[in-house]
């Protein structure tokens, strides 16, 4: 949704900040953020009415401890032909462990400190195999998975890549997966539309010890049947991305 009205000031822009102490779980939980993120500050935005005007306004801030992340987010490249489609997903954190390897040959190119793969959580209690499939061959770099979760009524939306069924957080066999996922101490990245960011934090309450990246600014549409809807989107998404920020266990990833 976009505004080509003037950025507004910090104090609208923000909901709250959030302070990390030092720690060995922390400082890996921390290589997951993308696109120069802050290593121990984050904002959740609830009152930009467009990206632009929000990172202007991120820009603005001034850290001491700010650190660029480069990170691989699954994108479904390098997956394994000579195998299941549940272990497929694995070839692509080999892939990008192989990649990693050969830029820190050279120093002037990106340097990979850590990876977001894909494992099917409809998958149930059965996805921990895949899970730790992951993590024997990242050899340190595997973090967590994102699982595309957008789902909308409308056929003129396009629904995630991964074919996600209606109200998949609250899906029992998807939460069996999640288990997995929290007993792991690995991340989610959640990829959904404006729609079901009250379901994300019903999933947030349900693992509180999960960390949870909400992806893209919470999804919000302005197409399809939202098209001449944009103040309604606006509302609903400030009021739900305002409930998921009370959850402590949740971060927002702009890009």
């Amino acid at each position: 949704i976009r505004d080509r009205s003037p950025s507004r000031g910090l104090g609208d822009v923000y909901k709250r900040q959030i302070k990390y102490k030092r720690s060995k779980e922390e400082d890996a939980f921390n290589s997951v953020y993308m696109f120069h993120n802050i290593k121990h500050n984050l904002y959740f935005f609830t009152n930009a009415h467009y990206l632009e005007g929000a990172m202007a306004q991120f820009d603005l801030c001034n850290f001491k401890d700010r650190k660029d992340w480069k990170i691989f987010v699954e994108c479904g490249q390098g997956y394994l032909e000579d195998t299941s489609k549940e272990y497929a997903p694995v070839g692509e954190t080999e892939f990008v462990l192989k990649v990693s390897k050969e830029a820190k040959r050279k120093k002037t190119f990106t340097q990979i400190e850590g990876i977001v793969g894909h494992a099917d959580m409809m998958l149930g209690s059965s996805v921990k195999e895949i899970l730790q499939a992951h993590i024997d061959v990242g050899e340190g770099l595997f973090k967590g998975i994102r699982h595309g979760a957008s789902w909308d009524l409308s056929e003129e939306i396009r629904n995630s890549h991964s074919n996600p069924i209606r109200h998949i957080y609250l899906n029992e066999n998807f939460q069996k997966g999640i288990s997995e996922l929290e007993s792991l101490n690995l991340t989610l990245d959640a990829w959904n539309y404006h729609t079901q960011i009250r379901e994300l934090s019903s999933l947030a309450q349900l693992f509180p010890n999960l960390k949870i990246v909400q992806n893209h600014f919470g999804g919000p549409l302005g197409i399809g049947p939202y098209t001449n809807e944009r103040e309604e989107v606006y509302k609903l998404w400030k009021d739900h991305i305002s409930e998921l920020a009370e959850n402590k266990n949740v971060f927002l990833k702009l890009g």
